[in-house]
């Protein structure tokens, strides 16, 4: 995971931060591509920007990588080694909290409906598990977490938010402690049936992502039907490089990329393109 930050402001103090979270993005494939495209977007901006060679995600998957660049915290300080993962203290979902001990799922499997890409709603509270120290409640991804989100920092200093992710869950954390560290929120499904078949497909998906980040940016809510005004802080993931990587590979261990790894490179370049365009 790279991500990528647009800061904007009149004077010394930014106004305006927008988080492009670009999902199985790696140091090298950013390396090779300014290297075989110096004119693209990502080289241009790569020239005055701040560019960390030596960072590294969380292990072992993308959830503590992505709570680590919206809390600060690794898994130690937040709580979160996996999207899924067991907790002692917790109750079974659907339970009257009489055992202790559960499995806490908050990826995908814990949407009404996991195959549907609106994710049949949100999140299913039957799927949720149980606090029986707190009269046997729900206990949501923002509840499990145990820092704060820097989302929830800005709504509490008076500023408007927005995020956009692959699924209810992964927007519910970004919502901080509190629950109300969002103000608007959209999260296709990347794992409906059919989405990552194809890196085209995925496209399509990012499309919608990037449609709803463009209406953000004009001041607007996702559909773009409603004025919130140009968010303090707005961000999102795009997904179409991971599934590029995972379905047509690199060429060899040193990461040279496949026509399929730079296809996903290439519509990378393009939307940072559009977000770059769009806040000017």
């Amino acid at each position: 995971m790279a991500v990528v930050l647009f800061a904007q402001g009149g004077s010394s103090r930014v106004q305006h931060v927008l988080i492009v979270s670009a999902d199985g993005l790696h140091a090298v494939d950013l390396a090779r591509y300014i290297q075989a495209k110096p004119d693209s977007v990502m080289a241009r901006l790569s020239r005055q920007a701040s560019i960390y060679t030596n960072a590294a995600t969380p292990l072992p998957n993308s959830t503590p990588g992505m709570l680590a660049f919206l809390t600060g915290g690794t898994p130690n300080a937040t709580g979160l080694m996996y999207s899924e993962s067991y907790d002692r203290t917790l109750s079974p979902p659907n339970s009257d909290c009489s055992t202790r001990g559960t499995q806490v799922v908050y990826n995908e499997g814990v949407s009404i409906d996991p195959d549907a890409e609106d994710s049949g709603g949100g999140v299913d509270p039957k799927k949720l598990p149980r606090d029986p120290a707190h009269g046997c409640s729900l206990v949501y991804p923002h509840q499990w977490l145990r820092v704060n989100t820097v989302f929830e920092l800005v709504k509490k200093s008076g500023g408007s938010t927005t995020w956009i992710d692959q699924f209810p869950g992964f927007c519910d954390y970004v919502k901080g402690p509190s629950g109300k560290g969002l103000d608007d929120e959209f999260a296709p499904n990347s794992h409906t049936p059919g989405i990552k078949s194809s890196i085209e497909s995925t496209i399509q998906q990012d499309d919608k992502r990037m449609k709803a980040l463009l209406n953000n940016i004009a001041g607007k809510d996702h559909t773009g039907t409603r004025q919130i005004g140009t968010p303090k802080l707005m961000g999102v993931t795009l997904i179409t490089v991971n599934v590029a990587q995972k379905i047509a590979g690199y060429q060899d261990t040193d990461a040279t990329p496949t026509s399929g790894v730079t296809q996903g490179m290439d519509y990378l370049d393009n939307q940072m393109g559009r977000i770059a365009t769009a806040l000017k």
